[in-house]
Order: C-alpha cells, then structure tokens, then sequence
C-alpha cells in the first residue's frame, strides 16, 4: 500500500511539474506576443484590444477554455484592481496548480477523498485571498496618494500642459500604484483611446 502512495505521489508531481512548466513557457511566449502586438491595432473601444489584459491569452486554447468559466470577467477586474499582471488565465491556472497540489498531499497523507477535495478547495483559494489583500491595500495607497495626483494634475494645466502632459507629470512624479494607472492612461491616450475612456477605465481599476 505504502508503495502505490509512494508511485502515485510522484506520478501526481511528475503531472503537475509538466503542468506549471508548459504554463510557464506559454506565459513567456505569450508576453513577447504582446510586445510585438503593441505596434499599431489602435481602436476607439474603451476596452482596447492591445491593452486589454488576457487578450491575446484567448486566442490560445487555454484562453478560449477559460472564457467560459463563471466569474472570469470578474476574477479579470480582480487581477486589474490587484495591479497583477497575469490576467484571469494565469490566476485561474494557479487556482488549479494550488488545489491539485494541496489535495493530492491530502490524500497521499490520508487516503480520503473528502479530506483531499476539503484541502484542495482552500488551497486553491491562496492566490484569489492574496490577490484579494493586494487589492485592498493597492486601493488603500491610490485613495490616499489621489488627492496629490488630482493637485498636481490641476496645477500643471493651469501652467499650460496639455491633458495628456499633465497625465504624464503624474505619471512621473507620484508613486505607485498612482504612478501605475497614470502611466496606463497616458499609453492608452497616445495609441488612440478617448481621454474620456481612458480616465473611465481608470476608475474601473480604482473604484475608490
């Protein structure tokens, strides 16, 4: 008995070790793709196609998996808010990583399917609790830094900048995660996207 737990745990490793290595290299391929990608395809959608996160990820099959799982567009908004820049795709290749993982140790260590999917499902809810504490404490730093932004922003428009100037200013003077969303404004501006969209995708990420 202690022998087929022993051969399954490694047979159990071996399968996830493959996993998370092919998962590694799509993400690697992936982001050359998209730096590749950032050469034109400039829309008017406030969403645009070449700074929507997972975008390129739902051409793979992966992707196109993912899409139809519940609460993707929400896990995406949580990934946007939490400043990850994995997109839902990789958060939800993690969930499953985490709980593959922390329910095959479970039942090599007692045998029981119960204590296996138990171990399993809060295992695979580490990557959403961390990101659910980065949000919160992305979102604490943006509330406080906001008022500075919104200042510096007025006073370099009455100096004579241009909106988007102003918007770079912030982006160069103020710290994360203020810095972050300013700077995404700004590239979102220069490849086309109305102001307007871009300030209200902002205040999608930061909904303060």
């Amino acid at each position: 008995m202690e022998l087929v737990r022993v051969i399954a745990g490694l047979t159990f490793l071996g399968v996830v070790t493959l996993i998370v290595g092919l998962w590694w290299l799509s993400a690697q391929r992936r982001r050359i793709r998209e730096r590749l990608g950032q050469v034109g395809h400039v829309t008017s959608k406030t969403d645009t196609e070449l700074l929507r996160p997972g975008t390129h990820e739902a051409r793979s099959r992966w992707g196109a998996v993912a899409n139809r799982i519940p609460f993707q567009r929400w896990l995406t908004a949580l990934t946007e808010q939490a400043g990850d820049s994995g997109g839902a795709n990789e958060l939800l290749l993690l969930i499953g990583t985490y709980a593959l993982l922390g329910g095959g140790a479970a039942w090599l260590r007692t045998g029981r399917i119960g204590w296996a999917v138990l171990v399993g499902f809060i295992a695979g809810s580490i990557p959403v609790c961390r990101l659910f504490y980065r949000r919160f404490r992305r979102l604490q730093l943006f509330d406080k830094q906001f008022p500075d932004a919104l200042d510096m922003l007025t006073r370099s428009i009455r100096s004579g900048y241009a909106l988007s100037q102003a918007i770079q200013v912030v982006a160069e003077e103020m710290p994360d995660p203020t810095a972050q969303e300013f700077r995404r404004v700004g590239e979102e501006i220069r490849v086309g996207v109305d102001p307007g969209d871009a300030l209200a995708g902002l205040r999608r990420r930061m909904p303060t």
